[in-house]
């Protein structure tokens, strides 16, 4: 999210595009803001991240539900593009949501409340790509941020309904 930068620091990791996104699913539930920590589990419910409990409860549940469709992944680095082929069990309405994951990150805050501290993230999305899933199989490239490397990163794969923004399925891919 960026919606914090203008409080004294810029999120190194921070993206409009990922504002966005969250702006789209403050709609879709029908809330008069968003905000941070907010967790939001396969699209279909939305709550406080920090509450640990109901996190873990929503998690799951989404987990014991069926896949509607398979999703098979493979990604190869060359340099410092990430070739990413899927394959889909059947073709759908939905799109297919394709993110790279640096699995640990760390930030020195320079302003803020958070001022002087070091952070330590997991599981940072650095890039991100929609695809219409009609076509069952498929490549996406995405670029490695500068002095991240293939082995800091993981692939995540997820189909989505494009309105409602339920997830039907899942998967996740080390690149080689």
């Amino acid at each position: 999210m960026d919606y914090w930068n203008s409080l004294g620091w810029k999120d190194v990791y921070s993206n409009a595009d990922y504002s966005k996104r969250q702006q789209q699913y403050g709609n879709i539930f029908q809330l008069n803001s968003v905000y941070t920590p907010q967790a939001i589990v396969n699209g279909e419910t939305e709550f406080t991240g920090s509450n640990t409990g109901k996190l873990h409860e929503a998690v799951e549940n989404a987990l014991s539900v069926a896949a509607s469709t398979n999703i098979e992944v493979s990604a190869k680095t060359t340099d410092k593009v990430v070739n990413i082929s899927y394959h889909l069990s059947a073709s759908s309405s939905n799109v297919l949501n394709i993110a790279l994951v640096q699995l640990h990150a760390q930030s020195n805050v320079q302003k803020g409340e958070n001022s002087g501290k070091l952070l330590h993230h997991v599981n940072v999305v650095r890039a991100f790509k929609t695809v219409t899933a009609q076509t069952p199989q498929g490549t996406i490239m995405l670029q490695l941020p500068a002095g991240v490397t293939a082995k800091d990163c993981k692939i995540i794969a997820y189909l989505q309904d494009a309105q409602a923004y339920k997830i039907t399925a899942a998967t996740a891919a080390d690149i080689e």
